[in-house]
């Protein structure tokens, strides 16, 4: 997969046209963006899974059903 479709696939859209890099720093672009969403999903969780703490036992399960962890 050349560089500018891997920055593709992470915008999930065509990349600027203004974007005149060489491939290699479109593929080390796309990784970072790759790298950045997983890092934000990872502290998504975490940050979900602190705030049960603030709500009632009883209701933490279906909390966890509605929130899909």
């Amino acid at each position: 997969m050349s560089g500018r479709e891997a920055l593709q696939k992470q915008l999930r859209a065509e990349p600027p046209a203004g974007l005149d890099l060489p491939p290699e720093e479109l593929q080390q672009l796309a990784d970072l963006i790759r790298s950045a969403r997983e890092t934000q999903g990872k502290e998504l969780e975490a940050s979900l899974l602190g705030a049960l703490d603030h709500i009632p036992r009883p209701l933490r399960g279906p909390v966890r059903k509605v929130f899909g962890l």
